[in-house]
């Protein structure tokens, strides 16, 4: 479960990085903040999908783990 947290934790501080980074820069330059969301929600987007597959290693081999099953991660 170790795992699968450390990656939900990176995951959720990448979108709030991304949240922040858009809120400034929106902020900073007021006449095209709906085009800077916009491309912030592409970018939170493409963090998500980005993170699945690194998600669902941890997730296995933190299975794998609880059941006494090696995971050959040294």
């Amino acid at each position: 479960m170790r795992r699968t947290i450390v990656e939900l934790i990176f995951l959720a501080i990448g979108l709030g990085v991304a949240a922040l980074i858009a809120s400034l820069a929106s902020w900073a330059v007021p006449g095209i903040g709906r085009t800077i969301w916009m491309i912030a929600y592409v970018v939170m987007a493409i963090d998500v999908l980005l993170r699945i597959m690194p998600i669902r290693r941890a997730w296995v081999r933190d299975r794998a783990a609880r059941q006494g099953v090696p995971h050959g991660d040294g």
